[in-house]
């Protein structure tokens, strides 16, 4: 019990430096971007930020956690999955590429 025990706080104490150190990384990039760059490239910037951020959320849709969390995927399932998620995210761009297009 007590090395499944340090496992899981080794690998929670990883998880937490990935996750803040790429928020660290980001706001140096924020700050670096809003120095380089005019007010008005800046909010454009951040409103791609914006929208990169959103559609990698919504096209993984937790499926890479449902991967790590089933034990009895096939190399079938797995591409299955992947082709799945291209395809929503193909779709995603195709839809707001056409709303701006046509809002512009």
């Amino acid at each position: 019990m007590k090395n499944s025990t340090f496992s899981i706080k080794k690998a929670s104490m990883i998880n937490a430096v990935g996750k803040y150190s790429k928020i660290l990384l980001s706001i140096v990039v924020e700050i670096i971007l809003a120095r380089l760059l005019t007010p008005h490239d800046y909010g454009i910037v951040a409103v791609v930020v914006v929208f990169t951020t959103f559609f990698t959320t919504f096209s993984d849709m937790g499926l890479s956690t449902a991967i790590v969390q089933r034990k009895d995927l096939t190399k079938s399932d797995i591409d299955n999955i992947y082709t799945f998620t291209v395809y929503i995210s193909v779709i995603l761009m195709v839809i707001f590429y056409f709303f701006f297009l046509y809002n512009c």
